[in-house]
């Protein structure tokens, strides 16, 4: 099953929010809840077979 990830950077706060509703329609065939990409590591991208950037 392929997974897909959810990377967002965001100011405001926005994004984030817009992510969140984003996993939440999505359910199963996201791999983990949305990530920040300011608290990453690039392995965790390619740890993924599709990406959703915000």
């Amino acid at each position: 099953m392929k997974t897909i990830g959810i990377f967002f950077g965001t100011e405001t706060g926005t994004t984030r929010l817009i992510a969140k509703r984003i996993h939440k329609k999505l359910g199963e065939q996201i791999a983990s809840k949305p990530l920040n990409v300011n608290r990453i590591s690039p392995a965790e991208f390619l740890a993924h077979d599709a990406l959703i950037l915000g």
